[in-house]
C-alpha cells in the first residue's frame, strides 16, 4: 500500500536545527481523543459530531449532518461500503484498508464540513486521498458557498494507496464556516482526512542547541558522572550505539529539555533514520521529555527510570519510518502527561516487565502499528494509577497480557479505531471502564479478571468485539452493542474456564453484592454452565454463563495419536476423553462397527475407513502439533449425496465463521472428493482443533493442512499460461481462461465440466442458444486470464452475464490488485442475458486478470475492455545519465520523467527477465538512503520524492519460479 512518510503539508525538509527543535516540542505534546460521534438525525444542516475546530483535522467520514442535497449530495441512494459509521446516510464509507475512507465518489457530488476558527485566518489543506488513476484530479473548495481554492489530487496508483494534495491557501473568517468539497468532474477518488493548518513560512535560522553530551560515533558509550542539562542531556546521531548510564541521572533544568534524545539527521542525502541503539541503566527526570526517539530502527531501552517528567518515553519518526523498538525492565512513573507515547510513522513496539504507575495517561499509542519483524505488545508489566487512561490505543493494535491493570483515573484499556488483544490480565478498580472498544475497536477479550471498575466492559460499535472467559465483578458489568456471532462464548470444549470449571464457554457474570447472573442461577448438570442463557439485551445473548465451580477435577481431551501439521489427519484418529470432551455424537454405539468402540460411527468400506452417519451438531476434537505459525489451507476428503453440507472449523475453541469446509454433493456416501478451506491461521505448539458438522448426511474420511500458497508455484504446470491470444482493448471470452488447471488458472468447486461443451478440466462450459458461456458458477470460484494491455489509461469494462438471483457480484483484480466490482443483475434465467459496465483504470503490458464470483448461480458469457478516453502522454524524459543497457535476460526498469520538481509523480516500469513472471517486487527508491528500508511492493509504483536531489532507485525482484534479482540505477533520478 503507497502512502508516502513526510511532514504532512510541508514542501520542503526542515533545517536539521528546526528538525531538532520540532522533535522535542512534539515530545511534550499529547493528541485528545475525538469524541464518540453522535447519533444526529438533523433535517437541517448542522455540524457533526460538532463542528471542527481549526487548525485541526477533520475526518471524511464527519460530513455534516442535515441529509442528501443539505449537507451532501450522492448520486444513489445506498451506501456501497456497507460501513455503519452513519448508518442511514447515502455517503459511501468503506473501512477496508489503512485509512477508513469515503469512497465511490462521482462526478457532481459534494461534501460539506462545518469548521471553527478563533481568529481570521488563512489556512492550507492538505487532504488525504487515493487517486488510482495516472491523471491528477482537481477538486474546487467552497467556504459558505464562495469558491476560495482548489486542491489537487494526484495520482496514487490504486485506491488504498494514500497520499496527501495541498490546498491553495484559504482565507476563514472567525467562527463557523462550512466548507464544501466540489467534485465537479472529478470521479474515482477515495477520501480519508483533511488537515487545516497554517502555511508553511521559512523559519529564522537558529543554531543548533547544543546538548550536554553528543554520541555520533559507534560503539560503546557510558556516562561517568549525574548531569544537568538546558536541552539535551544526551544526544545520539550515530548508529550502533550502547548508551550506558553506568546508573547515573540526567536532570533537566526546564520543560523544553530532553534528557535523552536520539535520531539521525535528514538531508538530501539521508532519510535521517539510525539503526541499533541502545539505553540502559539510566535515570531522567524533570525534562519535558525523559527520552526521546526521532528516528531509530532497531531500538532497547532497558533498566532506565524516567520520572516527573512530561513525558517519560516518546518515540515517533519524525524523519521518517523507523520500526522495531524493545522496551523492558524499566520504571515509568510520575510523568505529567504520558509514561509511554508512540506516535506515527514509527511501528513495532515490545513492551515487557515495565512499571508504569502514576503518571497522566500510562501508554498512548497513535496511529502506531506492528512492523514486520515486531507485533505491538505489552506483557508482564503494571500499568496503575495514572490519572487518565492506563492504556490507550488509536488506530494502533496491540497484544496486552497477563498485565495488572488498576486504580487508573479512566478506563484500564481504551481501544479507538484499531483493535486489541487483552488476554490474561487483571483489570481492576478504574474510574472509567475496564476495557473500553467501542469506537470501531474490534477486539478480542478473554480470560480476564474485570473487577470493581466504573463499568465493566464497553464493546459493540462498528467493530464487534468478543468478550469470552473473563470473570467480570462490578456494579456494571458492561456495555454491549449489536454483537456478531461468537461474541460472548467460546463453543463448548472441555477446558478448565476461568473459574476452574471443566469447559470453556461464555463469562462468569458477577456482582460486588452477590447477585451476578453467575452467582444467582442454577447448573442442575453440573457442568460448569449455568442452566439457562444470559440474556444482555434484545441482540446480545451469552448463551454459556459459566456458573461457579467446586466440582471435579477437568476432564481433558488427550490425542489419540500424534498429529504433527503440516501433515494428514484420519477422521477416526480423533482425540481421547469421550462424549461431550473429545466429540458430540448423538446416536449410542459405533453403528459401522469398526477401528474404535465409543459412539462415533467408523465404518470400512471399499479399502477406505471413514467417519460416517454423521448428523446436524455433531463435533470432532483433533488435537494437533503445529510446528510453525501461519497461515494454511485444509482439505478435506468427503462424500454426501446430499446438497448444502458444510463443516465449521474451531481452532483453540474459537470458532471461526469465515472457515467452513463446504461439502459437495458427490452422489453417493462412496464416492469421495476433496473440499478445501483458505486462510486459516494457526498458532505454534499444541492446538485443538474442532469440525462443527452442519446437516445430516455426510461421511469424513481425512483432513489434511499445507501452508497456504501466497504465490509459490504448485507443480506442474507451475504457472498459468494463456489459453489463447488475448489483447486490450478487446474482447476476452470467459471460456477463454488460462491453462494450469485447478487453483492455478481457475478455482471450480466440482470436478469435471458440468456442460460438457469446448474444454476438458473442471470448469463448467456450456453451449445454448448459441452462447457458448461458463456457468453453473458457485461462490469463491475464480477464473484467469493472461492479457497483453496494449495502452495505458481509462477503460470501460463491460461483462456479458445471466443469473435468476439477486447480489451476485463479479470481483475484477489486475494482478491481484482490485479495479472493480461488477453487481450482476436478476435477468430473470441462466439463458437471459444483460451487459453491464464499470470504468478501470489499467497499465500498459502483460498483466494477469482475475474474475472472483461471488454468490452461486450466475452465467459469464465474456467481459471487453474499451477505450473511454485518451492516455495522459508520458513527459519527455529529460537528459539524464545514460540508461545502462540491460543484461540479456536479464530484468530492467525505466523511470518517466528522469527530471522532476520535487513532490511531483515519478512513475516506475518493470520489465522482468524474459520468459519469467514477477511474482513480488520491493523497491526502494532511493538505495542508498533506504537500503533494507522499502518503499513499495508495486510491480510498477509511482513514486512523489518530497525533496530535492539525485536518487538511486533499486529494485528486488522475486520471480514465480522462486528465482530472484536485484537492479539499481545509479543517480538515475533527479528531483529538482
Amino acid at each position: 500500500m503507497l502512502h508516502i512518510a513526510r511532514n504532512r503539508g510541508r514542501n520542503r525538509a526542515l533545517a536539521p536545527a528546526a528538525a531538532l527543535l520540532l522533535a522535542l516540542c512534539l515530545l511534550a505534546v499529547g493528541v485528545q481523543a475525538a469524541p464518540d460521534p453522535a447519533d444526529t438525525a438533523a433535517l437541517a444542516l448542522a455540524p457533526y459530531p460538532g463542528s471542527h475546530p481549526v487548525p485541526g483535522q477533520v475526518s471524511a467520514l464527519d460530513f455534516d449532518a442535515g441529509g442528501e442535497g443539505v449537507a451532501y449530495h450522492d448520486t444513489e441512494p445506498a451506501n456501497l461500503g456497507n460501513d455503519n459509521y452513519r448508518a442511514g446516510e447515502g455517503v459511501d464509507i468503506e473501512n477496508q484498508g489503512t485509512f477508513p475512507d469515503v469512497g465511490w465518489i462521482r462526478d457532481g457530488e459534494w461534501l460539506d464540513y462545518t469548521v471553527n476558527a478563533t481568529e481570521p485566518q488563512t489556512f492550507v489543506i492538505d487532504v488525504l486521498a487515493a487517486n488510482p488513476d495516472p491523471v491528477t484530479k482537481r477538486v474546487a473548495i467552497l467556504a459558505d458557498g464562495v469558491p476560495a481554492g482548489t486542491v489537487d489530487l494526484r495520482p496514487t496508483g490504486s485506491f488504498s494507496g494514500f497520499n496527501d494534495g495541498q490546498s491553495t491557501p484559504i482565507a476563514l473568517p472567525a467562527g463557523e464556516t462550512t466548507i464544501r468539497l466540489q467534485f465537479d468532474g472529478v470521479s474515482r477518488v477515495n477520501l480519508a482526512k483533511l488537515d487545516f493548518h497554517l502555511p508553511w513560512v521559512e523559519p529564522t535560522p537558529v543554531p543548533t542547541p547544543a546538548s550536554e553530551l553528543l554520541v555520533d560515533t559507534p560503539g560503546l558509550h557510558t556516562l561517568d558522572r549525574d548531569l544537568s542539562a538546558d536541552v539535551v542531556g544526551v544526544l545520539i546521531t550515530s548508529s550502533d550505539v550502547v548508551f550506558d548510564g553506568m546508573g547515573h541521572t540526567i536532570e533537566g533544568m526546564t520543560a523544553n529539555t530532553t534528557g535523552v534524545y536520539a535520531a539521525g539527521l535528514q538531508t538530501p542525502t539521508s532519510s535521517g533514520i539510525i539503526a541499533n541503539v541502545t539505553v540502559r541503566n539510566l535515570t531522567v527526570r524533570n525534562c519535558g521529555g525523559g527520552i526521546g526517539i526521532g528516528g531509530v530502527s532497531g531500538l532497547v531501552v532497558e533498566d532506565v527510570v524516567s520520572e516527573r517528567n512530561i513525558v517519560g518515553l516518546g518515540i515517533g519518526a519524525f524523519t521518517g519510518t523507523a520500526d522495531d523498538y524493545l522496551v523492558r525492565d524499566s520504571v515509568f512513573r510520575e510523568n505529567t502527561r504520558t509514561g509511554i507515547s508512540l506516535g506515527y510513522a514509527a511501528q513495532g513496539i515490545a513492551i515487557e516487565r515495565c512499571s508504569i504507575t502514576g503518571n497522566g495517561e500510562g501508554v498512548d499509542a497513535d496511529l502506531f502499528r506492528s512492523s514486520d519483524r515486531t507485533s505491538n505488545h505489552i506483557v508482564d508489566s503494571t500499568i496503575s494509577d495514572n490519572t487518565e487512561n492506563g492504556i490507550s490505543l488509536k488506530e494502533s493494535g496491540f497484544l496486552i497480557r497477563n498485565c495488572t491493570i488498576g486504580e487508573n483515573g479512566g478506563d484500564g484499556v481504551y481501544v479507538e479505531h484499531g483493535g486489541a488483544e487483552v488476554i490474561g490480565n487483571r483489570i481492576e478498580n478504574n474510574a472509567g471502564t475496564g476495557v473500553q472498544s467501542t469506537s470501531r475497536g474490534g477486539s478480542d477479550i478473554n480470560g480476564n479478571r474485570i473487577t470493581g471498575n466504573g463499568l465493566g466492559v464497553a464493546v459493540g460499535g462498528d467493530w464487534s468485539s468478543s468478550v469470552r472467559n473473563n470473570y467480570l465483578n462490578n456494579t456494571d458489568n458492561g456495555f454491549f452493542g449489536v454483537s456478531a456471532a461468537g461474541m460472548l462464548n467460546y463453543e463448548k470444549t472441555a477446558g478448565r474456564n476461568i473459574v476452574g470449571g471443566p469447559y470453556l464457554g461464555g463469562n462468569f457474570w458477577a456482582s460486588p453484592n452477590g447477585t451476578g447472573f453467575s452467582q444467582t442461577h442454577p447448573d442442575a448438570d453440573g457442568d460448569g454452565i449455568c442452566d439457562e442463557p444470559f440474556v444482555i439485551n434484545e441482540d446480545v445473548t451469552d448463551f454459556l454463563p459459566l456458573a461457579p465451580w467446586n466440582g471435579t477435577p477437568v476432564i481433558a481431551p488427550t490425542p489419540c495419536r500424534e498429529h504433527p501439521v503440516p501433515g494428514r489427519i484420519e477422521a477416526e484418529d480423533y482425540d481421547l476423553g469421550g462424549e461431550g470432551v473429545a466429540y458430540h455424537d448423538t446416536t449410542p454405539g459405533n453403528t459401522g462397527g469398526a477401528y474404535r468402540h465409543d459412539d462415533v460411527d467408523i465404518e470400512t468400506a471399499g479399502g477406505i475407513t471413514d467417519v460416517g452417519w454423521i448428523r446436524d451438531g455433531e463435533y470432532l476434537l483433533y488435537t494437533v502439533n503445529v510446528t510453525q505459525a501461519g497461515v494454511y489451507t485444509m482439505t478435506a476428503r468427503v462424500a454426501s449425496p446430499n446438497d448444502g453440507r458444510t463443516a465449521t472449523i474451531s481452532i483453540n475453541a474459537d470458532p471461526m465463521y469465515t472457515n467452513i469446509i463446504r461439502v459437495p454433493n458427490t452422489g453417493s456416501f462412496e464416492t469421495f472428493a476433496t473440499a478445501t478451506a483458505d486462510y486459516i491461521t494457526l498458532p505454534a505448539g499444541t492446538v485443538t482443533l474442532r469440525l462443527t458438522f452442519h446437516g445430516d448426511g455426510q461421511n469424513l474420511d481425512w483432513i489434511e493442512f499445507v501452508p497456504h500458497d501466497f504465490g509459490t508455484p504448485r507443480p506442474t504446470p507451475a504457472v498459468p499460461s494463456p489459453y489463447t491470444a488475448l489483447a486490450i482493448p478487446g474482447t476476452i471470452q470467459a471460456e477463454g481462461y488460462d491453462l494450469g488447471g485447478e487453483n492455478v488458472a481457475y478455482h471450480d468447486t466440482t470436478p469435471g465440466n458440468e456442460g460438457g461443451a469446448y474444454r476438458h478440466d473442471d470448469v463448467d462450459i456450456e453451449t445454448a442458444g448459441g452462447v457458448t458461456n461458463v456457468g453453473w458458477i458457485r461462490d469463491g470460484e475464480f477464473l484467469l486470464y493472461h492479457s497483453n494491455v496494449t495502452e495505458t489509461g481509462a477503460y470501460t469494462l463491460t461483462a456479458r452475464v445471466a443469473s435468476p438471483n439477486g447480489g451476485r457480484t463479479i470481483a475484477v483484480l489486475m494482478d491481484e490488485i482490485l479495479l472493480t466490482t461488477i453487481a450482476v443483475p436478476n435477468t430473470g434465467s441462466f439463458s437471459t442475458f444483460a451487459t453491464v459496465q464499470a470504468p478501470v483504470s489499467v497499465w500498459a503490458g502483460q498483466h494477469a486478470f482475475k474474475l472472483v464470483f461471488h454468490g452461486d448461480g450466475q452465467n459469464l458469457d465474456w467481459i471487453a475492455f474499451e477505450r473511454s478516453g485518451v492516455a495522459t502522454p508520458t513527459p519527455t524524459p529529460s537528459v539524464s545519465t545514460p540508461t545502462p543497457t540491460p543484461v540479456a535476460g536479464g530484468a530492467s526498469f525505466t523511470a518517466a520523467p528522469l527530471t522532476a520538481s520535487h513532490g511531483s509523480a515519478v512513475k516506475f516500469t518493470l520489465t522482468p527477465a524474459t520468459g519469467k513472471t514477477v511474482g513480488a517486487a520491493w523497491w526502494s527508491f532511493d538505495a542508498p538512503a533506504h537500503l533494507n528500508t522499502w518503499n513499495s511492493r508495486a510491480v510498477n509504483p509511482t513514486f512523489f520524492y518530497p525533496s530535492a536531489g539525485t536518487f538511486s532507485p533499486l529494485v528486488k525482484i522475486t520471480y514465480t519460479d522462486g528465482s530472484s534479482e536485484t537492479v539499481q540505477r545509479t543517480a538515475y533520478v533527479r528531483a529538482t
